[in-house]
């Protein structure tokens, strides 16, 4: 979802963000809050381009 719907390289794209979030929240801020940083980080990311990082907006069809 995060990568967007389709797309391989989105999906690539989006499973290293959250690992290196995951990792980085894990030795930086807690270990209790890297889930709600990782949901929250994916919550804003598909308010703002709900087809995801780098899917593409499917045309309407009539």
């Amino acid at each position: 979802m995060l990568g967007g719907i389709g797309s391989m390289s989105g999906a690539a794209l989006g499973g290293l963000m959250i690992g290196f979030l995951s990792a980085w929240s894990d030795q930086y801020i807690s270990a209790r809050w890297t889930n709600a940083i990782v949901f929250s980080v994916l919550i804003v990311v598909l308010v703002f381009r709900p087809h995801g990082l780098l899917g593409e907006r499917a045309p309407d069809k009539a």
